[in-house]
């Protein structure tokens, strides 16, 4: 592993899965050969985290068209940086996953 909170070339991360927030169902990963870009925001509102949010968002659907899925890591739904830019990432098709344990974050 290339350090804390980063992953080396060729680093797979252990298997785990999350239920989604604001939608039916869960996510898990890793998951074939899709990959995954998995951000997990400040627990405290962060304009940087929410306007990582908005990159994201905008990232979204040309990251999809290479297998890549976007995934937010929140621990409290009322603690996310920006109510309305984690709104609008999930809008353009980022996948919210509720991590209330922490289990995420300790990947």
């Amino acid at each position: 592993m290339a350090g804390r909170g980063r992953l080396a070339v060729g680093d797979t991360l252990a298997p785990a899965s999350f239920p989604r927030l604001g939608a039916p169902g869960v996510v898990a990963w890793p998951q074939g050969t899709s990959a995954a870009v998995i951000f997990a925001p400040h627990p405290a509102r962060c304009s940087a985290c929410a306007g990582y949010l908005a990159v994201l968002g905008e990232s979204a659907p040309g990251l999809k068209e290479w297998a890549t899925r976007v995934m937010v890591l929140v621990p409290d739904p009322d603690a996310v940086p920006d109510g309305a830019a984690l709104s609008a990432a999930a809008g353009a098709g980022v996948i919210v996953l509720a991590d209330a344990d922490g289990t995420g974050r300790a990947h």
